[in-house]
């Protein structure tokens, strides 16, 4: 779980490398281009919210442990 947010992490990181690089040169897109590189962003913000909703779950449930641990002490 942990190997697959950090690759979200560094490919966020290359988006916005690649986004600043565009913005940077005077780069022409085709619309399919930019198409592509648009749905690569919103496949890496589902991949985000999924991995924080994951998160959130483990936290969850380890507490839930955390506290019937707790009751039985």
């Amino acid at each position: 779980m942990d190997h697959q947010f950090t690759m979200a992490r560094q490919s966020s990181a290359c988006v916005l490398q690649v986004i600043d690089l565009l913005g940077e040169e005077d780069v022409k897109l085709t619309p399919d281009q930019l198409t592509g590189i648009m749905s690569i962003i919103h496949k890496e913000k589902r991949i985000l919210a999924e991995d924080k909703q994951q998160k959130t779950e483990e936290r969850k449930h380890q507490q839930s442990v955390d506290d019937r641990h707790q009751d039985s002490v």
